[in-house]
Protein backbone atom coordinates (compact mmCIF):
# COMPACT_ATOMS: atom_id res chain seq x y z
CA UNK A 1 0.00 0.00 0.00
CA UNK A 2 1.31 3.49 -1.00
CA UNK A 3 1.65 5.89 1.93
CA UNK A 4 -0.64 8.88 1.94
CA UNK A 5 0.95 12.21 1.12
CA UNK A 6 -0.23 14.72 3.73
CA UNK A 7 0.82 17.79 1.63
CA UNK A 8 -2.01 19.96 0.17
CA UNK A 9 -3.13 19.09 -3.31
CA UNK A 10 -4.27 21.66 -5.95
CA UNK A 11 -7.97 22.07 -6.19
CA UNK A 12 -9.81 21.08 -9.35
CA UNK A 13 -9.81 23.63 -12.12
CA UNK A 14 -13.55 24.17 -12.06
CA UNK A 15 -13.39 25.13 -8.45
CA UNK A 16 -10.64 27.72 -9.05
CA UNK A 17 -12.58 29.36 -11.78
CA UNK A 18 -15.57 29.96 -9.54
CA UNK A 19 -13.61 31.31 -6.64
CA UNK A 20 -13.07 34.88 -5.70
CA UNK A 21 -9.67 36.45 -5.82
CA UNK A 22 -9.67 36.91 -2.08
CA UNK A 23 -8.26 33.95 -0.07
CA UNK A 24 -10.55 33.11 2.76
CA UNK A 25 -9.73 31.48 6.04
CA UNK A 26 -11.74 28.25 6.03
CA UNK A 27 -12.04 28.40 9.80
CA UNK A 28 -13.95 31.69 9.46
CA UNK A 29 -16.12 30.65 6.58
CA UNK A 30 -19.83 31.23 7.07
CA UNK A 31 -21.88 28.13 7.68
CA UNK A 32 -23.57 26.74 4.70
CA UNK A 33 -27.31 26.96 4.71
CA UNK A 34 -28.98 23.77 3.73
CA UNK A 35 -32.56 22.88 3.23
CA UNK A 36 -34.31 20.19 5.25
CA UNK A 37 -34.37 17.99 2.20
CA UNK A 38 -30.62 18.35 1.80
CA UNK A 39 -30.03 17.51 5.45
CA UNK A 40 -32.15 14.39 5.21
CA UNK A 41 -30.37 13.33 2.07
CA UNK A 42 -27.01 13.96 3.75
CA UNK A 43 -28.02 11.93 6.82
CA UNK A 44 -29.25 9.14 4.66
CA UNK A 45 -26.03 9.12 2.74
CA UNK A 46 -24.00 9.29 5.97
CA UNK A 47 -26.07 6.53 7.63
CA UNK A 48 -25.63 4.25 4.66
CA UNK A 49 -21.91 4.73 4.79
CA UNK A 50 -21.92 4.06 8.52
CA UNK A 51 -23.92 0.87 8.12
CA UNK A 52 -21.60 -0.28 5.36
CA UNK A 53 -18.60 0.37 7.55
CA UNK A 54 -20.16 -1.48 10.48
CA UNK A 55 -20.98 -4.41 8.23
CA UNK A 56 -17.45 -4.60 6.99
CA UNK A 57 -16.22 -4.34 10.56
CA UNK A 58 -18.47 -7.18 11.68
CA UNK A 59 -17.33 -9.40 8.83
CA UNK A 60 -13.70 -8.59 9.55
CA UNK A 61 -14.21 -9.31 13.22
CA UNK A 62 -15.80 -12.65 12.42
CA UNK A 63 -12.89 -13.59 10.18
CA UNK A 64 -10.46 -12.47 12.87
CA UNK A 65 -12.15 -14.50 15.56
CA UNK A 66 -12.25 -17.53 13.31
CA UNK A 67 -8.53 -17.28 12.59
CA UNK A 68 -7.52 -16.18 16.09
CA UNK A 69 -6.35 -19.60 17.24
CA UNK A 70 -3.87 -19.72 14.40
CA UNK A 71 -2.98 -16.07 13.74
CA UNK A 72 -4.42 -13.99 16.55
CA UNK A 73 -6.20 -10.76 15.72
CA UNK A 74 -4.22 -7.86 14.41
CA UNK A 75 -3.11 -4.93 16.43
CA UNK A 76 -4.46 -1.42 15.78
CA UNK A 77 -7.09 -1.81 13.10
CA UNK A 78 -7.87 1.89 13.67
CA UNK A 79 -7.66 4.50 11.09
CA UNK A 80 -9.00 4.68 7.55
CA UNK A 81 -7.23 4.47 4.28
CA UNK A 82 -7.45 8.13 3.21
CA UNK A 83 -8.67 11.10 5.14
CA UNK A 84 -9.75 12.72 1.93
CA UNK A 85 -12.29 9.96 1.38
CA UNK A 86 -13.86 10.32 4.78
CA UNK A 87 -16.37 7.54 5.42
CA UNK A 88 -14.94 5.18 2.85
CA UNK A 89 -11.68 5.48 4.72
CA UNK A 90 -13.44 3.99 7.72
CA UNK A 91 -14.39 0.93 5.71
CA UNK A 92 -10.81 0.48 4.73
CA UNK A 93 -9.75 0.63 8.35
CA UNK A 94 -12.25 -2.02 9.29
CA UNK A 95 -11.02 -4.31 6.56
CA UNK A 96 -7.50 -3.94 7.71
CA UNK A 97 -8.51 -4.86 11.23
CA UNK A 98 -9.99 -8.08 9.98
CA UNK A 99 -6.79 -9.25 8.39
CA UNK A 100 -5.57 -10.25 11.82
CA UNK A 101 -1.89 -10.85 11.66
CA UNK A 102 -1.55 -8.10 9.03
CA UNK A 103 -3.36 -5.63 11.23
CA UNK A 104 -0.20 -3.58 11.27
CA UNK A 105 -1.14 -2.32 7.81
CA UNK A 106 -4.42 -1.05 9.11
CA UNK A 107 -2.42 0.86 11.65
CA UNK A 108 -1.66 3.40 8.94
CA UNK A 109 -5.28 4.36 9.15
CA UNK A 110 -4.33 6.35 12.20
CA UNK A 111 -3.26 9.05 9.82
CA UNK A 112 -6.89 9.20 8.81
CA UNK A 113 -7.25 11.53 11.72
CA UNK A 114 -5.84 14.13 9.38
CA UNK A 115 -9.04 13.78 7.45
CA UNK A 116 -10.33 16.59 9.56
CA UNK A 117 -8.39 18.92 7.34
CA UNK A 118 -10.28 17.52 4.42
CA UNK A 119 -13.19 19.56 5.64
CA UNK A 120 -11.82 22.33 3.50
CA UNK A 121 -13.15 20.44 0.54
CA UNK A 122 -16.60 20.61 1.95
CA UNK A 123 -18.21 17.88 3.93
CA UNK A 124 -14.76 16.88 5.10
CA UNK A 125 -15.84 17.10 8.70
CA UNK A 126 -18.36 14.44 8.06
CA UNK A 127 -15.69 12.42 6.40
CA UNK A 128 -13.61 12.78 9.50
CA UNK A 129 -16.39 11.30 11.50
CA UNK A 130 -16.48 8.45 9.08
CA UNK A 131 -12.87 7.89 9.68
CA UNK A 132 -13.69 7.57 13.32
CA UNK A 133 -15.98 4.69 12.54
CA UNK A 134 -13.10 3.07 10.87
CA UNK A 135 -11.33 3.25 14.18
CA UNK A 136 -13.81 0.75 15.47
CA UNK A 137 -11.91 -1.72 13.41
CA UNK A 138 -9.52 -1.53 16.29
CA UNK A 139 -11.77 -4.09 17.96
CA UNK A 140 -9.66 -6.50 16.04
CA UNK A 141 -6.91 -5.71 18.50
CA UNK A 142 -8.78 -7.79 21.04
CA UNK A 143 -7.52 -10.75 19.13
CA UNK A 144 -4.24 -10.08 20.81
CA UNK A 145 -5.68 -11.97 23.76
CA UNK A 146 -5.12 -15.07 21.71
CA UNK A 147 -1.40 -14.61 22.17
CA UNK A 148 -1.93 -15.43 25.81
CA UNK A 149 -2.39 -19.04 24.77
CA UNK A 150 1.36 -19.43 24.89
CA UNK A 151 0.99 -19.53 28.64
CA UNK A 152 0.07 -23.22 28.31
CA UNK A 153 3.75 -23.98 28.34
CA UNK A 154 3.67 -23.27 32.05
CA UNK A 155 2.38 -26.79 32.63
CA UNK A 156 5.88 -28.15 32.13
CA UNK A 157 6.72 -26.97 35.62
CA UNK A 158 4.94 -29.97 37.06
CA UNK A 159 7.86 -32.23 36.16
CA UNK A 160 9.83 -30.88 39.11
CA UNK A 161 7.74 -33.03 41.40
CA UNK A 162 9.67 -36.09 40.18
CA UNK A 163 12.50 -35.24 42.56
CA UNK A 164 10.38 -36.25 45.55
CA UNK A 165 10.38 -39.63 47.32
CA UNK A 166 14.08 -40.00 48.07
CA UNK A 167 15.13 -42.86 50.41
CA UNK A 168 14.95 -42.67 54.18
CA UNK A 169 17.82 -42.39 56.64
CA UNK A 170 19.92 -45.63 56.57
CA UNK A 171 20.07 -47.77 59.71
CA UNK A 172 23.34 -47.43 61.63
CA UNK A 173 24.57 -50.48 63.55
CA UNK A 174 26.24 -50.52 66.94
CA UNK A 175 29.31 -52.70 66.38
CA UNK A 176 31.05 -54.79 69.05
CA UNK A 177 33.61 -57.61 68.85
CA UNK A 178 32.21 -61.09 68.35
CA UNK A 179 33.42 -62.91 71.47
CA UNK A 180 34.55 -66.49 70.92
CA UNK A 181 34.31 -69.13 73.60
CA UNK A 182 37.59 -69.40 75.57
CA UNK A 183 39.87 -72.35 74.85
CA UNK A 184 41.01 -75.23 77.03
CA UNK A 185 43.86 -77.21 75.47
CA UNK A 186 45.84 -80.34 76.32
CA UNK A 187 49.27 -80.40 74.68
CA UNK A 188 50.68 -83.87 73.84
CA UNK A 189 54.37 -83.74 72.88
CA UNK A 190 56.18 -86.68 71.25
CA UNK A 191 59.26 -87.61 73.34
CA UNK A 192 60.30 -90.58 71.22
CA UNK A 193 63.97 -91.09 70.39
CA UNK A 194 63.67 -89.41 66.96
CA UNK A 195 62.83 -86.08 68.61
CA UNK A 196 66.45 -85.92 69.78
CA UNK A 197 67.64 -85.59 66.19
CA UNK A 198 68.98 -82.29 64.93
CA UNK A 199 67.38 -80.66 61.95
CA UNK A 200 67.70 -77.31 60.25
CA UNK A 201 67.16 -75.57 63.59
CA UNK A 202 70.76 -76.14 64.76
CA UNK A 203 69.31 -77.91 67.79
CA UNK A 204 67.14 -80.94 68.53
CA UNK A 205 63.52 -81.04 67.46
CA UNK A 206 62.57 -81.38 71.10
CA UNK A 207 64.41 -78.17 72.00
CA UNK A 208 62.81 -76.30 69.09
CA UNK A 209 59.35 -77.35 70.32
CA UNK A 210 60.18 -76.32 73.89
CA UNK A 211 61.47 -72.87 72.86
CA UNK A 212 58.54 -72.21 70.54
CA UNK A 213 56.03 -73.20 73.21
CA UNK A 214 57.69 -70.81 75.65
CA UNK A 215 57.41 -67.96 73.10
CA UNK A 216 53.74 -68.73 72.41
CA UNK A 217 52.82 -68.76 76.10
CA UNK A 218 54.34 -65.30 76.48
CA UNK A 219 51.88 -63.89 73.92
CA UNK A 220 48.31 -62.58 74.21
CA UNK A 221 46.83 -65.92 73.14
CA UNK A 222 47.61 -67.27 76.62
CA UNK A 223 45.47 -64.68 78.42
CA UNK A 224 42.29 -66.76 78.61
CA UNK A 225 43.86 -70.11 77.77
CA UNK A 226 43.61 -73.11 80.09
CA UNK A 227 46.36 -75.66 79.47
CA UNK A 228 47.27 -79.24 80.43
CA UNK A 229 50.37 -81.22 79.40
CA UNK A 230 51.46 -84.81 78.69
CA UNK A 231 54.52 -86.23 76.90
CA UNK A 232 54.49 -89.64 75.21
CA UNK A 233 55.50 -92.43 75.27
CA UNK A 234 55.70 -92.91 79.00
CA UNK A 235 57.88 -95.93 79.74
CA UNK A 236 57.46 -95.70 83.48
CA UNK A 237 59.77 -97.17 86.11
CA UNK A 238 57.76 -100.19 87.12
CA UNK A 239 58.91 -102.55 84.39
CA UNK A 240 61.41 -104.91 85.97
CA UNK A 241 64.48 -105.59 83.91
CA UNK A 242 66.80 -107.97 85.75
CA UNK A 243 65.31 -111.17 87.11
CA UNK A 244 66.22 -114.62 88.21
CA UNK A 245 62.76 -116.22 88.14
CA UNK A 246 59.43 -115.51 86.50
CA UNK A 247 57.80 -114.18 89.66
CA UNK A 248 60.40 -111.42 89.64
CA UNK A 249 58.82 -110.09 86.44
CA UNK A 250 55.22 -110.31 87.51
CA UNK A 251 52.95 -109.35 84.59
CA UNK A 252 55.98 -108.46 82.49
CA UNK A 253 57.55 -111.90 82.44
CA UNK A 254 58.62 -114.41 81.85
CA UNK A 255 62.17 -114.08 83.05
CA UNK A 256 64.37 -115.10 80.14
CA UNK A 257 68.01 -115.32 79.32
CA UNK A 258 68.87 -112.38 77.14
CA UNK A 259 72.42 -112.07 75.88
CA UNK A 260 74.43 -112.98 78.97
CA UNK A 261 71.86 -112.10 81.62
CA UNK A 262 68.34 -112.91 82.58
CA UNK A 263 65.75 -110.19 82.04
CA UNK A 264 61.99 -109.86 81.97
CA UNK A 265 60.67 -110.32 78.45
CA UNK A 266 58.67 -107.08 78.49
CA UNK A 267 61.82 -105.05 78.91
CA UNK A 268 63.22 -106.40 75.66
CA UNK A 269 60.21 -105.54 73.51
CA UNK A 270 60.34 -102.44 71.25
CA UNK A 271 57.60 -100.98 73.41
CA UNK A 272 57.30 -102.63 76.78
CA UNK A 273 53.73 -103.44 77.71
CA UNK A 274 53.81 -100.77 80.41
CA UNK A 275 54.20 -98.14 77.71
CA UNK A 276 50.66 -98.80 76.52
CA UNK A 277 48.76 -99.04 79.77
CA UNK A 278 46.17 -96.24 79.60
CA UNK A 279 46.68 -95.18 83.21
CA UNK A 280 50.26 -94.27 82.36
CA UNK A 281 48.96 -91.56 80.06
CA UNK A 282 46.96 -89.61 82.53
CA UNK A 283 47.60 -85.89 82.28
CA UNK A 284 51.08 -85.13 83.53
CA UNK A 285 50.33 -81.51 84.40
CA UNK A 286 46.70 -80.87 85.31
CA UNK A 287 44.56 -78.43 83.35
CA UNK A 288 44.88 -74.92 84.79
CA UNK A 289 45.23 -71.32 83.57
CA UNK A 290 48.19 -71.08 81.20
CA UNK A 291 49.91 -68.58 83.46
CA UNK A 292 50.08 -71.32 86.11
CA UNK A 293 50.94 -74.23 83.83
CA UNK A 294 53.52 -72.56 81.55
CA UNK A 295 56.50 -72.44 83.92
CA UNK A 296 55.90 -76.02 85.04
CA UNK A 297 55.79 -77.25 81.45
CA UNK A 298 59.15 -75.66 80.75
CA UNK A 299 60.68 -77.34 83.81
CA UNK A 300 59.35 -80.78 82.92
CA UNK A 301 60.48 -80.55 79.30
CA UNK A 302 63.93 -79.50 80.43
CA UNK A 303 64.40 -82.73 82.36
CA UNK A 304 62.75 -85.19 79.99
CA UNK A 305 64.70 -88.18 78.64
CA UNK A 306 63.84 -88.95 75.02
CA UNK A 307 63.24 -92.65 74.36
CA UNK A 308 60.92 -95.22 72.87
CA UNK A 309 58.55 -95.06 69.91
CA UNK A 310 55.50 -92.97 69.17
CA UNK A 311 52.45 -94.21 71.08
CA UNK A 312 49.97 -91.76 69.58
CA UNK A 313 46.70 -93.66 70.00
CA UNK A 314 46.77 -94.19 73.76
CA UNK A 315 48.00 -90.64 74.44
CA UNK A 316 45.23 -89.16 72.27
CA UNK A 317 42.51 -91.23 73.92
CA UNK A 318 43.58 -90.15 77.41
CA UNK A 319 43.88 -86.50 76.36
CA UNK A 320 40.30 -86.50 75.02
CA UNK A 321 39.09 -88.17 78.20
CA UNK A 322 40.73 -85.51 80.40
CA UNK A 323 39.19 -82.66 78.42
CA UNK A 324 35.70 -84.13 78.45
CA UNK A 325 35.93 -84.54 82.21
CA UNK A 326 37.06 -80.91 82.57
CA UNK A 327 34.39 -79.63 80.18
CA UNK A 328 31.62 -81.38 82.10
CA UNK A 329 32.34 -79.21 85.13
CA UNK A 330 33.50 -76.11 83.21
CA UNK A 331 30.91 -75.54 80.46
CA UNK A 332 31.14 -72.82 77.85
CA UNK A 333 34.72 -73.47 76.73
CA UNK A 334 36.19 -74.86 73.52
CA UNK A 335 38.14 -78.10 74.07
CA UNK A 336 41.09 -79.28 71.96
CA UNK A 337 43.95 -81.78 71.98
CA UNK A 338 47.12 -80.57 70.21
CA UNK A 339 49.71 -83.20 69.23
CA UNK A 340 53.28 -82.20 68.33
CA UNK A 341 55.05 -85.13 66.65
CA UNK A 342 57.66 -85.93 64.01
CA UNK A 343 56.35 -89.35 62.96
CA UNK A 344 53.37 -91.60 62.42
CA UNK A 345 51.94 -93.75 65.23
CA UNK A 346 54.34 -96.64 65.82
CA UNK A 347 53.43 -98.37 69.08
CA UNK A 348 50.39 -99.14 71.18
CA UNK A 349 47.42 -100.26 69.16
CA UNK A 350 45.87 -99.02 67.04
CA UNK A 351 48.68 -97.64 64.91
CA UNK A 352 46.84 -97.48 61.57
CA UNK A 353 45.61 -94.20 60.15
CA UNK A 354 42.01 -95.43 60.24
CA UNK A 355 42.30 -96.67 63.83
CA UNK A 356 43.73 -93.46 65.26
CA UNK A 357 41.41 -91.32 63.10
CA UNK A 358 38.46 -93.15 64.64
CA UNK A 359 39.62 -92.07 68.12
CA UNK A 360 39.86 -88.45 66.95
CA UNK A 361 36.44 -88.60 65.31
CA UNK A 362 34.83 -90.01 68.45
CA UNK A 363 36.21 -87.10 70.42
CA UNK A 364 34.80 -84.57 67.96
CA UNK A 365 31.31 -86.04 68.12
CA UNK A 366 31.41 -86.71 71.86
CA UNK A 367 29.84 -84.76 74.69
CA UNK A 368 31.26 -82.29 75.18
CA UNK A 369 33.04 -82.31 71.80
CA UNK A 370 36.84 -82.28 71.69
CA UNK A 371 38.79 -81.30 68.56
CA UNK A 372 42.16 -82.78 67.56
CA UNK A 373 44.93 -80.74 65.88
CA UNK A 374 48.37 -81.93 64.79
CA UNK A 375 51.63 -79.97 64.44
CA UNK A 376 54.05 -81.81 62.17
CA UNK A 377 57.56 -81.23 63.53
CA UNK A 378 59.62 -80.81 60.32
CA UNK A 379 57.40 -83.20 58.36
CA UNK A 380 53.90 -84.50 57.76
CA UNK A 381 52.35 -87.59 56.22
CA UNK A 382 49.10 -88.90 54.81
CA UNK A 383 48.48 -90.74 58.08
CA UNK A 384 48.80 -87.57 60.14
CA UNK A 385 46.65 -85.66 57.65
CA UNK A 386 43.90 -88.27 57.93
CA UNK A 387 43.92 -88.13 61.72
CA UNK A 388 43.81 -84.32 61.72
CA UNK A 389 40.93 -84.21 59.23
CA UNK A 390 38.88 -86.64 61.31
CA UNK A 391 39.35 -84.62 64.48
CA UNK A 392 38.47 -81.10 63.34
CA UNK A 393 35.57 -79.31 61.71
CA UNK A 394 36.10 -77.84 59.26
CA UNK A 395 39.09 -80.14 58.58
CA UNK A 396 42.23 -78.28 59.56
CA UNK A 397 44.97 -80.53 58.23
CA UNK A 398 48.46 -80.73 59.71
CA UNK A 399 50.18 -77.50 60.76
CA UNK A 400 53.71 -78.01 59.48
CA UNK A 401 56.65 -76.69 61.49
CA UNK A 402 59.42 -76.34 58.88
CA UNK A 403 63.10 -76.70 59.73
CA UNK A 404 64.51 -73.75 57.80
CA UNK A 405 63.04 -71.12 60.12
CA UNK A 406 63.84 -69.33 63.34
CA UNK A 407 63.39 -72.02 66.02
CA UNK A 408 61.85 -69.49 68.39
CA UNK A 409 59.13 -68.65 65.90
CA UNK A 410 58.73 -71.96 64.07
CA UNK A 411 56.69 -73.64 66.79
CA UNK A 412 55.15 -70.41 68.12
CA UNK A 413 53.71 -69.55 64.70
CA UNK A 414 52.05 -72.93 64.30
CA UNK A 415 50.67 -72.79 67.84
CA UNK A 416 49.07 -69.42 67.04
CA UNK A 417 47.46 -70.90 63.96
CA UNK A 418 46.23 -73.87 65.95
CA UNK A 419 44.90 -71.55 68.64
CA UNK A 420 42.89 -69.62 66.05
CA UNK A 421 41.50 -72.83 64.58
CA UNK A 422 40.81 -74.38 67.98
CA UNK A 423 38.85 -71.35 69.14
CA UNK A 424 36.47 -72.36 66.42
CA UNK A 425 33.59 -70.41 65.03
CA UNK A 426 31.20 -70.25 67.95
CA UNK A 427 30.43 -66.88 69.51
CA UNK A 428 28.64 -65.77 72.63
CA UNK A 429 25.38 -63.85 72.34
CA UNK A 430 25.80 -60.07 72.68
CA UNK A 431 25.44 -58.56 76.13
CA UNK A 432 23.18 -57.02 77.23
CA UNK A 433 20.65 -59.16 75.40
CA UNK A 434 19.15 -57.74 72.20
CA UNK A 435 16.37 -58.70 69.82
CA UNK A 436 17.71 -61.76 67.89
CA UNK A 437 16.23 -60.27 64.70
CA UNK A 438 18.40 -57.15 65.04
CA UNK A 439 21.80 -58.88 64.94
CA UNK A 440 24.23 -59.06 62.00
CA UNK A 441 27.66 -60.70 61.81
CA UNK A 442 30.56 -59.14 59.88
CA UNK A 443 33.60 -61.16 58.76
CA UNK A 444 36.81 -59.29 57.89
CA UNK A 445 39.47 -61.10 55.86
CA UNK A 446 42.70 -59.29 54.97
CA UNK A 447 41.05 -55.91 55.56
CA UNK A 448 37.91 -56.59 53.49
CA UNK A 449 34.69 -56.76 55.51
CA UNK A 450 31.45 -58.48 54.48
CA UNK A 451 28.11 -58.94 56.21
CA UNK A 452 27.18 -62.62 56.35
CA UNK A 453 23.54 -63.70 55.99
CA UNK A 454 21.75 -65.66 58.69
CA UNK A 455 20.44 -69.14 57.84
CA UNK A 456 17.93 -71.23 59.75
CA UNK A 457 20.34 -73.95 60.92
CA UNK A 458 23.61 -75.75 60.19
CA UNK A 459 21.81 -77.86 57.58
CA UNK A 460 20.76 -74.67 55.76
CA UNK A 461 24.37 -73.56 55.18
CA UNK A 462 24.47 -75.71 52.02
CA UNK A 463 28.11 -74.93 51.30
CA UNK A 464 27.52 -71.17 51.31
CA UNK A 465 28.78 -68.39 53.63
CA UNK A 466 26.58 -67.55 56.59
CA UNK A 467 25.81 -68.07 60.27
CA UNK A 468 23.07 -69.47 62.46
CA UNK A 469 21.89 -69.48 66.06
CA UNK A 470 22.63 -72.43 68.30
CA UNK A 471 19.47 -73.03 70.27
CA UNK A 472 18.20 -74.90 73.30
CA UNK A 473 14.46 -75.22 73.79
CA UNK A 474 13.89 -72.87 70.87
CA UNK A 475 15.88 -70.02 72.47
CA UNK A 476 19.24 -68.83 71.04
CA UNK A 477 22.26 -69.77 73.17
CA UNK A 478 25.07 -68.72 70.83
CA UNK A 479 26.15 -67.91 67.28
CA UNK A 480 28.04 -70.25 64.93
CA UNK A 481 29.51 -69.75 61.46
CA UNK A 482 28.70 -72.01 58.53
CA UNK A 483 31.67 -74.27 57.57
CA UNK A 484 32.71 -72.18 54.54
CA UNK A 485 32.87 -68.97 56.59
CA UNK A 486 34.48 -70.79 59.51
CA UNK A 487 37.28 -72.14 57.35
CA UNK A 488 37.95 -68.66 55.99
CA UNK A 489 38.14 -67.28 59.53
CA UNK A 490 40.40 -70.00 60.94
CA UNK A 491 42.84 -70.21 58.04
CA UNK A 492 43.32 -66.50 57.28
CA UNK A 493 46.08 -64.78 59.26
CA UNK A 494 44.42 -61.34 59.32
CA UNK A 495 40.86 -62.36 60.16
CA UNK A 496 38.34 -60.97 62.63
CA UNK A 497 34.62 -60.90 63.36
CA UNK A 498 32.27 -58.25 64.74
CA UNK A 499 28.59 -58.12 65.60
CA UNK A 500 26.38 -55.32 64.26
CA UNK A 501 23.43 -54.61 66.55
CA UNK A 502 20.25 -52.59 66.05
CA UNK A 503 19.45 -53.15 62.35
CA UNK A 504 17.25 -55.82 60.80
CA UNK A 505 19.07 -59.13 60.37
CA UNK A 506 20.07 -60.00 56.80
CA UNK A 507 18.76 -63.49 56.09
CA UNK A 508 19.17 -66.00 53.26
Amino acid sequence: MTPLDPSPRPAPRSTLEGATSERRDPRRAAPRVTSPEQRMESKAHSGGATRAALGATTRALAVCLALAPAWGCGSDGSGGGSGARGGSGGTSGAGAGGVGGQGATGGLGASGGLGASGGAGGGGATGGAGGGVGASGGVGAAGGVGAGGSGATGGAGGSSGATGGTGGVPCVEDEQPAVQRPLTMVLLVDRSASMAEFGGFGQSRWSAVRMGLRRFLEGPEADQLYLGYRSFPNPGATVPVACTTDPDCGAYGPCELHDSSRVCRASTLPTPHSFCEPERYNIQLAIAPAAVTAPNIDLVMGSTHLTGNTSTSVALAKGIEALQSFGATNPGRQLAVVIATDSDPADCLPISAEGVAAIASAGLTGSPPVSTFIIGVTQTSSTLEQIAAAGSSPPAGVFLMPEATDPLEAMATQLRRVHRAALGCEFALPEPAVDPQLVNLHLTLAGVSSRLPQVASAASCAGEPGWFYRTEGGAPTGIELCPVSCQALTTTVAASTTLGLGCETVVR
